[in-house]
């Protein structure tokens, strides 16, 4: 794509790099590379009324998933809401593994923007390990987005706007999502929007994952190089959560995934090797600028890509003009 559509100039020219090709034996895994994804372990729950760590009590559980149980619980010594997740079961896990989230866990609380839940503590209860975080009262995005039907451009940009911010924050606090799909995006009142979980995909799949190439994260939104088990540079990891900001953004831009095929094992190659299809095939409606910045964001070499979020946001927002923001839906 040529350069002069791009609005950020960067500091320094970046070398393009090729991806390498899938390693042979990747191929052999992926009838099954979904199953880790979908599959909800077995696991006994806490019953309403349990105190936890002498302050934080049960009242209901709000979800399971891949990375543990949610629960709506009662801080009380702060008197208000908060969402206690417990993570794996009790014994999983390495002392080293464990240690790791604790310390990781620093990082994340560090990080303070009105687009990311926060974590407020951290801390073990008869083996589990468990995160008390912000209590966001509403659904997640993909719910959210089923609910409402076809989104307007004003609607889908919002959304895409508070994640970007969001994801730029995460970033900037030194820490990476690893797995941005609307299951981790909350909306609440007001279409405010929040990301949630940040993080949890590393940590859950160094406890959960074997063999050399265990994937980290969503089949439909996650970034090729994670699939091939590539290691990104420092300097390149946090394009792992562009690519995925990309996907979230051409599915609420268009109401399609851009990889819809029937099994995650062919979502998974067409990541690593398929073109996505411009956002025009969907809404030729949308402004130029929309089509460009999604179709970079999900360019499988992360050195194309934009470098932050706000980068994308920029981009993406160049031919929005008031006058674009209409009402109307795909």
């Amino acid at each position: 794509m040529p350069d002069k559509h791009r609005q950020p100039v960067r500091e320094q020219e970046e070398t393009r790099t090729t991806p390498a090709p899938p390693p042979a034996e990747l191929f052999d895994t992926l009838p099954d590379a979904g199953s880790r994804f979908t599959s909800i372990p077995s696991r006994s729950t806490l019953p309403s009324g349990t105190l936890v760590a002498s302050q934080f009590r049960i009242d209901r559980m709000l979800g399971s998933g891949s990375t543990g149980q949610v629960y709506l619980a009662h801080d009380e010594l702060l008197d208000r809401p908060v969402a206690l997740k417990l993570l794996g079961e009790p014994s999983e896990g390495t002392v080293e593994w464990r240690s790791h989230l604790l310390n990781e866990a620093r990082t994340m609380a560090r990080v303070r923007h009105e687009n990311v839940v926060a974590l407020y503590a951290v801390g073990e209860y008869r083996d589990w390990l468990y995160l008390v975080m912000e209590y966001v009262q509403g659904v997640d995005l993909h719910a959210w987005m089923e609910d409402r039907g076809p989104l307007c451009i004003a609607e889908a940009h919002g959304v895409i706007a508070q994640l970007s911010h969001g994801l730029q924050a995460i970033h900037d606090g030194g820490t990476v999502h690893r797995d941005v799909k609307p299951g981790n995006v909350l909306v609440g009142a007001r279409m405010h929007v929040a990301l949630t979980d940040f993080g949890l995909a590393r940590w859950m799949d160094n406890s959960h994952t074997s063999g050399e190439h265990g994937v980290v994260g969503t089949p439909a939104y996650v970034a090729p190089e994670m699939i091939l088990g590539n290691r990104p540079s420092p300097e390149m990891l946090n394009r792992v959560d562009i690519y995925s900001l990309g996907v979230v953004a051409f599915e609420l831009m268009t109401g399609h995934l851009p990889f819809e095929a029937t099994t995650p094992a062919r979502v998974i190659l067409d990541h690593i090797a398929t073109p996505p299809p411009p956002v025009a095939r969907y809404r030729p409606d949308l402004p130029q600028s929309v089509g460009e910045a999604i179709a970079a964001a999900m360019d499988k070499d992360p050195v194309s890509r934009p470098s932050s979020a706000m980068e994308f946001l920029v981009w993406m927002e160049r031919d929005l003009a008031p006058d674009r923001l209409s009402r109307s839906t795909p």
